[in-house]
């Protein structure tokens, strides 16, 4: 009969965390990637330079906005449902802000910035998904492992904006795609995960694992 490990996760958990990692390298470097290029982009374009920061502004105020809705979604339908809407946000965000640049349209661009809001309100709920995949004994290490993917979007993000930011007209159009594309990735990569059910990661963690942060 086998024994379980029992110092060390076993294959799934493991698996489940690696994957959770990359969501959250992949996710935080998009949104890297709005710090990083919006206020350049705004001021190819839009003549009031003291105003070229207000879509990352918004962004925040649309974090505020959503991460209670959000966190209710994951607590009634399960948290892999709920990040992948936050993908879907992250995609139309991204979109929207690019549609602004492409039109040279400013309000537009503020209100991509807003949509991104519930994508990264999402994104800061992963430390709290970590702890739900694994025994109480590991959290700390699931939660290291996942805010590690941040670590790697540090360097992800400024990177593809100075591979992306030229590449098409206007500068700073493609850089939008590649964001999109980086939440399709999560997106797809969040369905290889196995989370609990609503109403079991409830009852593993107190409600604890639910809340917003």
């Amino acid at each position: 009969m086998e024994r379980p490990a029992a110092h060390g996760l076993d294959a799934r958990a493991r698996t489940n965390l690696l994957l959770l990692a990359c969501c959250q390298a992949t996710g935080q470097a998009a949104n890297t990637m709005m710090f990083a290029a919006t206020a350049l982009s705004v001021v190819t374009f839009y003549p009031d330079r003291e105003l070229a920061t207000l879509p990352m502004t918004l962004q925040h105020l649309g974090i505020m906005l959503w991460v209670f809705p959000a966190s209710m979604l994951m607590q009634r339908m399960g948290r892999r449902f709920g990040f992948r809407v936050g993908s879907v946000f992250g995609m139309a965000g991204a979109a929207v802000v690019g549609i602004g640049l492409y039109n040279a349209n400013f309000v537009m661009m503020c209100l991509g910035g807003v949509i991104l809001g519930y994508a990264v309100a999402a994104l800061h709920m992963y430390r709290f998904a970590a702890v739900e995949l694994v025994p109480v004994s590991h959290r700390a290490k699931a939660i290291s492992w996942v805010t590690a993917g941040g670590v790697l979007a540090a360097v992800m993000g400024p990177s593809l904006v100075r591979w992306s930011h030229d590449q098409w007209v206007p500068i700073y159009l493609a850089t939008y795609v590649v964001m999109g594309f980086m939440h399709l990735v999560v997106f797809i990569v969040m369905g290889f995960i196995r989370f609990p059910a609503a109403h079991e990661a409830l009852a593993a963690g107190g409600g604890a694992g639910a809340e917003p942060p």
